[in-house]
């Protein structure tokens, strides 16, 4: 038999996990929102998409970096500076 006082806390916890799961929907929806805002992005698959393909361009971009880091040190005696 369930007493008065768990079934008291049972009820609020639902309400606490009722109100967090309100929040988070909301929060989701604003979320979508300033993504359909961002031109080529529509939803979530666009967006990973697009975050893909920076992920990529910044991976180029160090390897560029690291070459150049690379050519410097051959063409730059640093003991002499």
């Amino acid at each position: 038999m369930i007493k008065i006082e768990d079934f008291e806390q049972l009820r609020k916890k639902i309400a606490a996990a009722k109100d967090k799961e309100s929040r988070i929907n909301g929060a989701l929806d604003q979320i979508e929102e300033q993504l359909k805002k961002e031109p080529d992005i529509k939803n979530i698959d666009d967006a990973e998409t697009v975050v893909n393909k920076l992920n990529t361009e910044i991976e180029k971009l160090l390897k560029e970096q690291e070459a150049l880091l690379v050519k410097l040190d051959k063409v730059v005696e640093w003991n002499k500076l």
